[in-house]
């Protein structure tokens, strides 16, 4: 599902995305494999904050990036509606 969704979200291949998949899959079973129980449940859960840390300054870029696009819309609006009055 997760290689499905990449393709449609991001318009990449299926490999290239089955193998984007494989990263964390890899580093979670590698760090299961490595490290003691104590050490797994600090790393996956300093790898979780980061990743989510990550997403939410991407989606604050999104958002302005968005108002920014609504805004300069709206000013071309106001630019029509001058012209048609004059």
């Amino acid at each position: 599902m997760l290689v499905g969704a990449f393709v449609a979200a991001f318009h990449i291949d299926n490999w290239t995305s089955f193998w984007y998949n494989l990263i964390p899959i890899g580093v979670f079973v590698g760090i299961c494999f490595i490290c003691k129980e104590r050490m797994q449940v600090y790393n996956l859960n300093n790898i979780f904050k980061k990743v989510i840390e990550i997403s939410k300054i991407f989606g604050e870029k999104e958002r302005e990036g968005r108002k920014e696009e609504r805004e300069g819309r709206e000013r071309e609006r106001e630019r029509e509606r001058e012209r048609v009055v004059l």
